[in-house]
């Protein structure tokens, strides 16, 4: 446990002193000192930034404390202290320190079992290894930002906070973030599969209709696929008017949405000639929003378009805060390419957020 002063922030991964270091959940926007958590009361088992939901990770001397350098001049703690404090040092990490590495399995909501990686203390005074886990598994709560266990899935590897009873055994486990590359608590930050957490349908430059289409899915002019958890949607096109959408409608299983603001975080880009074409999305409640990503410079002005732009193809955070009115009933995200001249559409999406 400890303090450090970070930088960087993206995907929940910061730099610590020349280290990179995952934060214990997907908050990009720690600064200043913050505690850092050190497994097992050894650096060496892997290393996380305390949780950033709701401004946790400040720096908190109580909770995360501070190793130091054992003072070399005179009048400062004597060595039996420094030799008492090194031999200690292995009980404390088995029976106080509260937070070890572990993976889940049988998730259930907010609940799930947590079996602990190896945590071995070797700095023993006689060199012997000391097991610095008192059980191989236990039961344990979810306690993740906004979303608790819906972010969570069997296998991941996540870092778990222990309470212990007045004997200093541990009472109760509190998964409390990942132990790398943390997800976020999204409406939609895909999975696996294209309807892994909403019914998506696509309609093809052909005119079909396909709901949920295994992915990776292709037809003649478009293409979806799914890699570490972004959506890349891809439209070629050379005809009159040729456009694909990608679409989802409120059902009685997944009801309409009720947030004044919608966060996506995606990267565009249209390459090809033409003013009609383009990357747009649209939203509806009791209004209806349509913004532009990328091109559609014939479209701009006309009062039910917003034009956002394309950040030059590099990712991008849209807030779209109060842009539609009532509760959301249907997101569509669709390409067009209208010409004669080869052209293409790439729409890559990391999440789709209300809130």
């Amino acid at each position: 446990m400890g303090k450090a002063t970070v930088t960087g922030g993206t995907d929940g991964l910061y730099t610590v002193d020349g280290e990179s270091v995952y934060c214990c959940d997907l908050s990009e926007d720690l600064s200043g000192s913050v505690g850092v958590i050190e497994i097992g009361g050894d650096a060496g088992n892997g290393k996380n930034l305390q949780p950033g939901y709701e401004g946790n990770a400040v720096y908190n001397a109580a909770r995360d404390g501070q190793l130091y350098q054992v003072p070399q001049k005179d009048g400062t703690q004597p060595a039996s202290g420094n030799f008492w404090n090194w031999s200690m040092r292995p009980g404390w990490q088995k029976w106080r320190h509260p937070y070890r590495y572990a993976t889940i399995s049988a998730l259930d909501g907010d609940n799930c079992t947590v079996t602990f990686d190896a945590c071995i203390a070797t700095d023993t005074p006689d060199g012997k290894q000391l097991d610095c886990n008192q059980v191989a598994s236990m039961s344990a709560t979810i306690e993740y930002m906004s979303c608790n266990g819906a972010a969570f899935e069997d296998g991941d590897e996540v870092v778990v906070e222990l309470t212990h009873d007045a004997n200093a055994v541990w009472s109760s486990a509190k998964v409390i973030g990942f132990k790398s590359e943390p997800k976020g608590c999204f409406w939609e930050p895909w999975g696996d599969a294209l309807c892994d957490n909403h019914d998506w349908t696509f309609f093809d430059a052909e005119g079909a209709t396909t709901l949920c289409p295994a992915l990776p899915y292709s037809t003649l002019d478009s293409s979806l696929s799914i890699t570490d958890g972004v959506l890349t949607y891809i439209h070629t096109g050379q005809a009159a008017e040729n456009y694909s959408q990608l679409y989802w409608d409120f059902a009685v299983d997944d009801p309409r949405i009720d947030a004044t603001n919608m966060i996506l975080k995606l990267s565009a880009l249209f390459t090809g000639p033409g003013t009609n074409n383009g990357i747009a999305v649209t939203i509806e409640g009791d209004t209806t929003w349509n913004f532009i990503l990328a091109n559609l410079s014939g479209r701009v002005g006309w009062p039910q378009y917003s034009y956002i732009g394309d950040n030059g193809g590099a990712e991008q955070t849209i807030d779209l805060a109060g842009k539609v009115t009532g509760t959301i009933k249907h997101v569509e995200l669709w390409i067009r390419a209208q010409g004669v001249d080869p052209m293409t559409g790439t729409l890559n999406i990391d999440y789709i957020n209300f809130t």
